[in-house]
């Protein structure tokens, strides 16, 4: 068996990075609570993607406040990549720590990352 260079998984960071249009924000449970998609750049309401190849990771942060009429307050607890190519098929799914939001006040900064390769 060959083995696989390290081109082939910059080249693959590199197509998942750029095929990631959403990242959904849920309850942790997978009830969906807010979507954010290429649109959202206010600052109550925004993601970005980051390819890091020094840490072999494509890095997804999505930051979102109450203050933004599309942000419901309640309880936050998981995030979902979702994939531009395939009609929007999920991509990651990771949970975390719930976080409550409550008011206008409050700010929530989720980082969801995805390692290539994944390390053991």
């Amino acid at each position: 068996m060959d083995e696989v260079l390290a081109q082939f998984y910059t080249n693959t960071r590199d197509a998942v990075g750029a095929d990631i249009n959403e990242i959904v924000l849920t309850d942790g449970a997978g009830v969906e609570q807010v979507t954010l998609d290429d649109s959202d750049t206010a600052s109550d309401k925004e993601w970005s993607y980051n390819v890091n190849h020094t840490d072999s990771r494509v890095e997804v942060t999505a930051v979102v406040s109450p203050i933004n009429a599309d942000v419901p307050t309640g309880d936050y607890g998981g995030s979902i990549l979702r994939d531009a190519v395939d009609g929007n098929d999920i991509t990651a799914e990771e949970t975390f720590t719930t976080a409550s939001l409550s008011s206008d006040d409050d700010e929530l900064t989720v980082n969801h990352y995805v390692e290539i390769p994944q390390q053991a």
